[in-house]
């Protein structure tokens, strides 16, 4: 494990949002095209965090040359008013799914699945429900015929915390809350067949009792699923009737306290986390049944506001080539380094060679 960081690895400035666009968050990156698709919640700047957002939650195009382009305003719950787009990936179909986190707002189920159709790399401007009633899907992933989404917060009876998975089957995914389909009403309290893992929260240091956050799968099909508030790391291998094997690979707070977003570069056959409590990016190599995930530093800065394009709370990062695209979060939970939001929010980009 690296004691500290590398200069070739600090990161610059890559992308400055707009001033609608402040905390953006889910971010993907089209196979086809090449180009880089951005979801803006907009969570901060309300009065002690509620109310109403100052800005509805935001679907963006990013360039490679740093350009911002807001393509669509996602359509709120009538229950709250509001959206809160996060996890976001493309379907076997061409289109874009999106998880719609309500419980920032209500935490009795009212948060969705959402299917943005998609034209190529253009929106068409219609946004389809695909599920209804998890409590906070984060990540967002399409794993073969699986569309696999994070649960950070089950609120389940006499837990700390508690996180799951959720598998859909692309059968009843692709069909649900296309015309004439009603969309998925999944049971509540994880009772849902559909909640494949169910994981505890261990409580440490920070206190934090967040669940399940990043995911990501390598080509084997073994997902990787880190847990927010506490930094735990497991290995997630299904056997042929579909059980999964879940081990925990990192324990709560060995080496780091927080995992965010993560993503598996198949060209460093890495995965990279985003440890949004210490501004951080670390990475480990696919472990093998029985193994330990053995970490290495990235790159780690203190507080910032980003402006120099300093990891500013990142929380999700894709990799391109020798190039790594950081999301800047920027919204500070107690316990981080980063302390308050600080326009304008940001992206950073590092070089991994």
């Amino acid at each position: 494990m690296a004691t500290e960081t590398e200069p070739k690895h600090k990161p610059k400035l890559f992308a400055v949002m707009p001033e609608e666009m402040h905390g953006p968050d889910g971010l993907t990156v089209s196979e086809k095209t090449g180009t880089l698709f951005l979801t803006v919640p907009n969570f901060n700047g309300r009065d002690g965090d509620v109310g109403p957002k100052k800005n509805p939650g935001m679907l963006a195009k990013v360039g490679m040359d740093g350009s911002v382009e807001k393509l669509l305003v996602f359509p709120v719950l009538e229950e709250t008013g509001q959206t809160g787009c996060m996890g976001i990936d493309f379907g076997p179909d061409g289109h874009l799914y999106v998880a719609d986190n309500q419980y920032f707002f209500k935490t009795d189920h009212r948060s969705r699945i959402l299917r943005v159709v998609m034209d190529g790399d253009v929106p068409t401007g219609k946004v389809e429900v695909v599920a209804e009633g998890l409590k906070l899907p984060n990540a967002v992933l399409w794993v073969g015929d699986t569309l696999y989404v994070t649960d950070t917060f089950l609120d389940l009876p006499d837990k700390f915390g508690a996180g799951g998975i959720w598998a859909f089957s692309k059968e009843e995914i692709l069909k649900a809350g296309t015309e004439g389909n009603e969309s998925i009403k999944v049971l509540p309290n994880g009772a849902d067949p559909r909640l494949v893992v169910k994981e505890d929260v261990a409580k440490i240091g920070r206190g934090d009792n967040g669940g399940f956050d990043g995911l990501a799968a390598t080509p084997d099909g073994t997902l990787y699923a880190g847990n927010f508030g506490n930094g735990a790391l497991y290995a997630i291998r299904f056997a042929e009737d579909g059980k999964p094997n879940v081990e925990m690979i990192h324990g709560p707070g060995d080496v780091f306290d927080c995992c965010d977003g993560i993503f598996y570069d198949k060209g460093t056959d890495r995965i990279y986390i985003n440890d949004s409590a210490k501004n951080a990016i670390r990475a480990f190599k696919p472990t093998k049944p029985g193994e330990k995930a053995v970490l290495e530093l990235i790159w780690e800065n203190g507080e910032t506001d980003g402006a120099d394009g300093l990891l500013d709370q990142p929380c999700e990062c894709v990799v391109i080539g020798d190039k790594m695209y950081v999301v800047n979060f920027d919204w500070p939970f107690p316990g981080m380094v980063n302390v308050k939001y600080e326009a304008p929010s940001t992206m950073s980009v590092i070089e991994l060679k």
